[in-house]
């Protein structure tokens, strides 16, 4: 679908009962033009797969570039083929997840398995991201939750998990010079090929709870 305009979409299950399911398309289910404004999901459980058309943007599920994107009560599950974000790829804007799950695959050499945000202020809530980055038996992408990058970035965590997500660097969140924030939230089973569970070069053995700031040169130690 194609969106050119501000809205929020409440859904569900279509009408056979089970998630939209648009893979077979080859195409993101939701492409948002840039600059829509804002562009909302409620109780809806969709998955997505975006084929390699070359111009390294995953987001099997989502594409968005400067709109403030919001998830509620929702599953997500979106697979790139080969690019960045398997579920969500979003640029600029904003991106809050409440009350959900997002799991994906970005393939090949892509980052952020569940959620590639570059420039964007991320805000997850309640919610459990899971994921893989890159494709085949080794995995090659970093963030296999999430990877946020980019100038104006920011990401904060409040009472969520990050489970079972693989990753080169940063298993489970890899955040590339971004202000990061962590409260009341749980890493697991997360994998680093290249370092860490969760955040490249930056934590060294962060699984469990965690409270507090993820800078780039002071992290606070998990809480076991």
């Amino acid at each position: 679908f194609q969106v050119t305009a501000a809205i929020t979409i409440v859904g569900g299950l279509n009408r056979s009962g089970t998630p939209y399911d648009v893979s077979a398309s080859g195409e993101a289910l939701f492409e948002v033009a840039p600059g829509v404004g804002s562009f909302t999901l409620r109780d809806m459980a969709i998955r997505g797969l975006a084929t390699d058309d070359g111009d390294g943007i995953g987001g099997g599920a989502i594409r968005a570039r400067d709109t403030d994107v919001r998830i509620e009560d929702s599953e997500i599950n979106g697979t790139a083929q080969n690019g960045d974000g398997g579920a969500i790829h979003v640029t600029g804007g904003s991106l809050t997840v409440v009350d959900s799950r997002i799991d994906g695959q970005a393939g090949g050499a892509g980052n952020g398995g569940s959620i590639f945000a570059d420039g964007t202020a991320v805000r997850i809530e309640g919610s459990t991201l899971g994921g893989r980055a890159g494709g085949g038996v080794q995995v090659f992408g970093d963030g296999g939750g999430i990877c946020i990058t980019g100038d104006d970035a920011s990401l904060v965590v409040r009472g969520s998990a990050v489970d079972g997500a693989r990753g080169s660097a940063g298993g489970g969140v890899f955040a590339d010079g971004v202000d990061a924030f962590v409260a009341n939230s749980v890493f697991h089973g997360n994998e680093a090929r290249a370092n860490d569970g969760a955040e490249a070069e930056r934590q060294p053995d962060l699984d469990g709870e965690r409270e507090g700031p993820m800078g780039a040169r002071s992290p606070r130690p998990a809480r076991r």
